[in-house]
């Protein structure tokens, strides 16, 4: 049975061309690094020397099958080598601004404008508050991949791994981590932590690639809303009250960090795929 036995978020080292070292991203990242033993995928992040952000879905096997959302290049086994994915990378405009609780960033590119604090100014807010990586993600849309591209390539991860249409609806299916046995059987343990997931978004939203990290902490509501207020903090539209989002641009994709305020409730992960329809190509 061929199966995803990790998922490797590669970013590429920014240190030669921007001039600075960028391992504190890293030395963070590594936190969520951690896999539960005997759990499959496991997700694992690294800087390599690439041109643009990857994701591979390492399988048991050597077989490759390659998808790209310029310039984000991800599917099964990725080659991990350099490639220049686009002519013209969509560059922003950055305009440094200030508040009462420090620098930010206003980034604009054509009519698209977003505020966003470095990765530097995120931690050194929240990094004492992380409890642990709740799940990552990457989202694309129609403007970067064609929806027949994308539903192929949803269907063979479903094929080779726990995923599962979420319940309500959107299109955010999730990757359950998953015992070999439960890969045949079905997720039937409520109580495993199944952390971290990962959620694939096809949406129209961004004009750039997107990766997501979904943190739990341990502030409520309120601290979270005071570390990041607006415009470079927001509130994602019927998520308003389960975390506070930032945006940060890495290179040639964003990252968006959302910060889930605490909650003494259960992971979503078993309702997920208890609720929602397990995806598969066939």
């Amino acid at each position: 049975m061929q199966i995803v036995k990790g998922i490797e978020i590669r970013f590429p080292d920014l240190s030669e061309k921007q001039k600075r070292d960028n391992t504190f991203l890293f030395d963070i990242f590594s936190k969520f690094s951690a896999a539960k033993k005997g759990l499959f995928p496991k997700t694992i992040f690294k800087k390599s020397v690439i041109n643009h952000a990857q994701i591979s879905f390492n399988t048991n096997d050597s077989s490759s099958e390659n998808w790209i959302a310029k310039p984000l290049l991800f599917g099964f086994n990725v080659p991990e080598k350099k490639e220049r994915l686009i002519d013209k990378p969509l560059r922003f405009q950055y305009e440094v601004l200030e508040d009462s609780i420090g620098k930010y960033t206003k980034l604009t590119a054509g009519s698209e404008k977003y505020f966003v604090l470095t990765i530097e100014q995120i931690f050194d807010r929240i990094e004492n508050n992380i409890v642990n990586l709740n799940h990552s993600g990457m989202n694309i849309g129609p403007k970067l991949m064609s929806k027949d591209d994308y539903m192929r390539f949803k269907g063979l991860i479903g094929d080779k791994c726990l995923m599962y249409d979420y319940p309500t609806g959107e299109e955010w299916p999730f990757i359950i981590p998953a015992t070999e046995k439960e890969l045949k059987l079905g997720i039937k343990d409520k109580s495993i932590d199944r952390n971290p997931k990962f959620e694939i978004v096809f949406s129209k939203y961004h004009p750039k690639p997107l990766i997501q990290l979904d943190i739990n902490t341990n502030l409520s509501k309120v601290q979270a809303v005071k570390l990041f207020p607006k415009p470079y903090g927001v509130s994602l539209l019927g998520l308003e009250n389960y975390f506070r989002t930032v945006f940060t641009d890495y290179d040639d994709v964003l990252l968006r960090f959302d910060f889930r305020f605490k909650t003494t409730g259960e992971d979503i992960g078993y309702w997920i795929a208890e609720k929602g329809n397990q995806v598969k190509y066939s």
